[in-house]
């Protein structure tokens, strides 16, 4: 009997053995940062960036896809869901019982002990049912890593539109302040003569602080989208980087092609669309669940001093619920899914139509600057001057139109990268038509 109990026993370490055990993982925030700090240099080394020449905006798709923190968070979801797919669908543990009797007839004799080993057989289909749901949920997983990254893509870019509208609209600013500092010193030659007022002068004066106001705003504006920008990339505030501006234009399909593109390109359609294929697998093993699964095993026994193998078979027998409760709970889950799907596809439908109006609307504005504000200010600023050769002096006329030119330029600075920012936004509904920017390829 002894003998035996030690060999059950044996059988329980051997079981506990194949345990997985536990291991702390502390973070340390300031080694971190020490190879936060280093992640420029780590990826020149690595050859994927050439800091020298400066970071273009499509690289800087390529190193937000790397390191922005948010897709690295999503990521480390999905290996989490890599593993929770490889686990599943697996047998059940078999199960080691005792069960220890004592006749109460005739304490002399030897009571009875029963060693049971239960292993449970899938014969309901129900393991395959709930692997293939796994494996759904992680095709799921990985669309919505794949839809954040495209989103991620594109906001980088219409950030970067952004922020090079400001990099551009600074460098005009000086330029005005630089033409009204040359402007006041020839104004202030005429005050001397006595040819202009003190009120005349002093209105081109508050003219030049007002753009330098403005020109301090851009500057704090350019700061705060680089800090931004520095972030989606995945680097400190301080590394030291050149951000090179480009608010060109992406390309994007005819608008008769773009439902079809929205239908099978949308990638957040494309996340529901596998949300709802985990649905059918989950009803699916629900469904599978309701039959009942083999449970058998050897039984030993020892029993007034003799030993006996025998052998244990059950079966449940679904009479009361058959999971019922199970199976309507996914048949619910589906039916919401499902609906979601549906109110998906409006919503992106809607989201697309708005896009395109604002791109639209901002594409009609800047052919309006362009093709009549700036060339009628031209001319206007062309007969002004030829008035002023004649001796016909008119500041106040001259300082309007001085302000209205540089508000034209700057708004054509404007309308180009908002229009820019709205064709990425255009392509962030349609979905991934295109690869990395050919540019890009080819500085790395």
């Amino acid at each position: 009997m002894r003998m035996n109990l030690r060999r059950s026993a044996a059988i329980l370490s051997i079981a506990l053995s194949g345990c997985v055990g536990y291991e702390e993982r502390p973070v340390d925030l300031l080694q971190y940062e020490q190879l936060f700090a280093e992640r420029p240099a780590a990826v020149q080394r690595a050859g994927t960036l050439v800091v020298e020449d400066g970071v273009s905006r499509g690289e800087a798709e390529v190193l937000a896809l790397l390191f922005d923190p948010e897709l690295r968070r999503r990521r480390a979801a999905l290996v989490a869901s890599l593993g929770i797919a490889e686990n599943t669908g697996k047998w059940v543990d078999p199960q080691l019982g005792f069960e220890v009797g004592q006749q109460t007839a005739d304490v002399a004799r030897p009571g009875t002990i029963d060693v049971r080993l239960v292993f449970t057989v899938p014969l309901s289909g129900r393991l395959e049912a709930e692997r293939a749901a796994a494996e759904a949920g992680v095709e799921a997983a990985l669309r919505e890593v794949l839809a954040a990254e495209w989103h991620a893509r594109m906001q980088l870019r219409a950030r970067w539109c952004e922020w090079s509208r400001a990099v551009e609209q600074l460098a005009l600013q000086q330029e005005l302040i630089a033409e009204l500092e040359q402007k006041l010193q020839r104004l202030a030659l005429l005050r001397s003569r006595g040819e202009i007022d003190a009120v005349e002068l002093g209105n081109w004066e508050l003219l030049l602080v007002q753009q330098r106001l403005q020109a301090s705003s851009l500057s704090r504006e350019c700061a705060g989208l680089e800090v931004e920008l520095r972030q989606r990339m995945g680097f400190t505030p301080e590394a030291v980087l050149q951000l090179l501006p480009d608010a060109s234009l992406t390309e994007l399909p005819a608008t008769t092609e773009r439902l079809a593109l929205l239908e099978v390109r949308n990638v957040d359609l494309a996340t529901q669309r596998a949300s709802y294929a985990v649905r059918e697998r989950e009803l699916l093993a629900a469904v599978r669940a309701q039959y009942p699964d083999l449970q058998l095993g050897p039984i030993f026994q020892m029993n007034s001093g003799i030993d006996a193998w025998l052998a244990g078979l059950w079966i449940p027998l679904p009479i009361f619920s058959g999971n019922d409760l199970g199976i309507a709970e996914a048949i619910g889950a589906r039916e919401e899914a499902r609906a979601e799907l549906e109110g998906r596809w409006e919503q992106e439908r809607h989201a697309l139509r708005r896009a395109e109006l604002d791109l639209e609307a901002t594409q009609r504005d800047r052919a309006l600057v362009e093709s009549e504000w700036l060339p009628r200010l031209a001319e206007q600023r062309e007969r002004l001057a030829k008035r002023s050769a004649r001796g016909a002096l008119d500041p106040l006329l001259e300082l309007d139109l001085q302000m209205a030119l540089g508000t034209a330029r700057l708004r054509v600075l404007e309308l180009r990268a908002a229009e820019a920012a709205a064709t990425a936004r255009v392509l962030e509904q349609i979905g991934p038509i295109e690869r990395l920017d050919s540019n890009t390829e080819e500085r790395n």
